[in-house]
Formats: C-alpha cells, sequence, structure tokens
C-alpha cells in the first residue's frame, strides 16, 4: 500500500493498521486475483469494525501522542474516514493506470470498498456517539431529581430544575450502583447551584454540574387581548406561570375575583394583570355598602364616587340618604363601612 497524502492526523501505528491496509490492497492485481482479493476483503470485514473503532479513538484520545485535542466523537470519525478513503484512492489510482484492461472492474471494486468503510465507519460512529448521549442525559436526570427532592416547594407552585450540559468526551459512565449525588460542602439550594456526583465503581470519576433552578408561580392573565373598559368574564382569564423573582407587585393567583372587573387600560396575553389595571369598583357604579359589626349589618345602595380596587378606601354617596361616607371595597360592586 502506498504513502496516502499527509492529513496532519497518524491513525494508529503500523501494528495495528495491518487489516486495514489489506481491506485497501490493490498492489499486484491480475484478472484471476481480482476476485479472491475481494472475497478476502468481505472476509475481513469484522476485523475491520474493531480496526476502525482503535482507528477513532487513536484520533480522539488525548493522550495519545498524534491525536487532536479537540476532537469530539463525531470529528474523529469523519477524519478517520477522510484518511482511509485517500489511502484506498492514492493506492486504487495507481492499480487503475497499470491494469488498464482492468479499468471498469478495478473502478467499481474501489467504489464497492469506500462504501463499505462508509456504512462500518457510521455504524461504528453512531454507536458510539449514542452511548455517549445516553450517559450524560442519565446522569443529568439524576442530577435533575436529586435537587428536585431538596427543595421545598408551595403548592400552587411549580418547578423547573435544569442540569448544564455535560462533554459527551468525557469518560464517564452510567455508575447505576455507585453513583452519589451530593451538594459541595456548605452550598444549599439556590437559583444558581451546583451538585456533585462520584462514581465509585471499577472505573471511579467524579463531576461537579452546575444546574438552574426556578421556582414557578402562578398569575391571572389574559387569554386575549382586552380593551380599556371591558368588563373581564371567566373565559377570558387563565393561569400562567413565571419564575417568582420576575413577579413582582399587586397580582392575583386565583381568577375568581376578577371575574366582573372593569380594565382601566389594554390588557395583553402572558402579562400579570396588575391591580392598579383594573377597577372593581368604577366610578359611578352603584354598589351595595354594608354597614356592619360585630353584632349586626345594614345594607343599603350607594354610588361610587371614584375607583378603587380590592382594600382601597372609596368615596361614596347613600343614594336614600344623600350623605357621603368611606367604606371599603370588598369584591366587585360591594363595598364595607365599619362602625
Amino acid at each position: 500500500m502506498g504513502n496516502p497524502a499527509n492529513t496532519g492526523v497518524q491513525l494508529g501505528h503500523d501494528g495495528q493498521r495491518g487489516t486495514l491496509q489489506h481491506f485497501t490492497h490493490f498492489e499486484y492485481v491480475d484478472a484471476k486475483s481480482l476476485t479472491s482479493i475481494e472475497t478476502k476483503q468481505q472476509q475481513l470485514q469484522p476485523v475491520l469494525s474493531h480496526q476502525l473503532g482503535t482507528l477513532v479513538d487513536r484520533v480522539q484520545n488525548t493522550g495519545h501522542k498524534h491525536s487532536l485535542k479537540t476532537l469530539g466523537t463525531n470529528h474523529a470519525c469523519v477524519l478517520a474516514y477522510v484518511r482511509l478513503s485517500m489511502s484506498l484512492q492514492t493506492n486504487s489510482e495507481a492499480s487503475i493506470v497499470k491494469y488498464g484492461d482492468m479499468r471498469e472492474q478495478l473502478i467499481g471494486l474501489r467504489a464497492k470498498m469506500i462504501s463499505r468503510l462508509f456504512l462500518t465507519l457510521l455504524l461504528f460512529c453512531g454507536i458510539s456517539h449514542a452511548t455517549a448521549s445516553e450517559v450524560t442525559s442519565y446522569l443529568q436526570e439524576m442530577a435533575q431529581e436529586f435537587v428536585l427532592g431538596q427543595l421545598d416547594i408551595p403548592l400552587d407552585a411549580q418547578a423547573q430544575v435544569q442540569a448544564a450540559s455535560i462533554d459527551e468526551r468525557l469518560p464517564l459512565s452510567r455508575c447505576e450502583q455507585h453513583l452519589t449525588i451530593s451538594f459541595p460542602a456548605k452550598m444549599e439550594v439556590r437559583r444558581n447551584t451546583t451538585v456533585y456526583l462520584k462514581c465509585e465503581e471499577d472505573k471511579p470519576w467524579d463531576l461537579y454540574l452546575p444546574v438552574r433552578v426556578s421556582i414557578q408561580k402562578p398569575y391571572v392573565t389574559v387569554s386575549a387581548p382586552v380593551a380599556k373598559g371591558d368588563i373581564l368574564s371567566e373565559g377570558m382569564l387563565t393561569l400562567a406561570y413565571q419564575d417568582q423573582t420576575l413577579i413582582r407587585g399587586d397580582y392575583l393567583s386565583d381568577p375568581t375575583p376578577l371575574i366582573g372587573v372593569r380594565s382601566k387600560r389594554e390588557l395583553k396575553p402572558g402579562q400579570p394583570i396588575r391591580l392598579t389595571q383594573v377597577c372593581v369598583v368604577c366610578k359611578g357604579d352603584q354598589v351595595t355598602l354594608s354597614a356592619e359589626n360585630s353584632s349586626m349589618q345594614i345594607k343599603t345602595m350607594a354610588r361610587a364616587l371614584q375607583d378603587g380596587s380590592f382594600g382601597d378606601m372609596i368615596r361614596l354617596v347613600n343614594i336614600r340618604s344623600g350623605k357621603t361616607v368611606q367604606g371599603k371595597v370588598s369584591a366587585v360592586g360591594a363595598v364595607v363601612v365599619t362602625f
């Protein structure tokens, strides 16, 4: 086998390239041996799979003197395929020129061999990548479950926990039997936290993995845009969730009290409805005015002289007596006076 073009990376050493040399061998081809060469290459196919795995590992292994430290599994597979294809191309071209009367047969054989190289590398690299991906996904899930178990989540809230991605080039195993997960010393769960994973099997490893935690609190919003002055109905209201650190101000987590209130400005879907954006009792509304103490309650009708939301003190005029009084807004169309 002739010397292939230099690609900047040596794939393994000479003792480990023997099978691959046989697989791409074209020298001294004659018509009688053409069929036996192809048969020999088919027999070497299982050995080739192992050899390709070794070559890809050589390219990817940072401890090898000819490796590229920045290459992942996929890049190593591609580089191995290019390297081998160039070797096959170089040697077969020389043979095709030398044995011109067998040109079509040699070109066909070369095409078959390149296809075999591609399919074998595709299978090997696909399995290698899937295995690494499955391991990292499993470890991420275990870290997330651990953090979830440490959270004190309010009954009306939801928790979102997302572990950072793990470099698939790291020599990690699933470690299902002897995997321990903990927080580093003196660390508690917070928005950006870190967990410590340790494997104590035959090939031990440990890893610090960042995890992002978000406590999502419910808030009432509208399901479609609402214009200023519209009265909110049950069908116009819905619940949404947002990180509790991002929700500030006077908002509600229960839509029921907002049924029947009037919007004081345009309301948009996805945005919390603030109590300052609606009037529970609006200026000019006729409301029920309740005068009550610990032993009795008197109700009459009054007209609001100003807007008010839940808990606001507003001025009203008693429709029957014409007197102006102050009361606290308790619900839609209801104001309470304590005496």
